[in-house]
């Protein structure tokens, strides 16, 4: 990763955390741990851990055993690379009604 990839991933990160922390604040989620990755509880009872990556970047052997912990427990599990597929990823889960709720 060159030194433009790394200043474009903190940014997006920043990006990425910030909307989370406003959608906590707004009550709309709950977040647990934001640390690298963001890991969140919807308020609609749904499971979301959200891997942040750079454009380029690809999950460790470590992360996609994660993936596989979280989707065998009934979660979801999304590897996003700007603030727009979180976006995207969270007002899908707001319009659903019938998928799986773990909460």
């Amino acid at each position: 990763m060159n030194i433009f990839d790394k200043v474009k991933l903190k940014k997006n990160k920043k990006k990425i955390v910030d909307f989370f922390k406003e959608q906590e604040a707004a009550g709309k989620l709950a977040i647990l741990n934001i640390d690298g990755d963001c890991l969140s509880i919807l308020r609609s009872g749904y499971f979301v851990y959200f891997e942040i990556k750079s454009d380029r970047g690809t999950q460790h052997p470590y992360q996609i055993e994660m993936q596989s912990k979280v989707e065998g427990a009934g979660g979801y599990y999304y590897v996003v690379r700007d603030i727009e597929e979180v976006m995207s990823i969270i007002n899908f889960f707001y319009l659903q009604k019938d998928i799986g709720r773990v909460c």
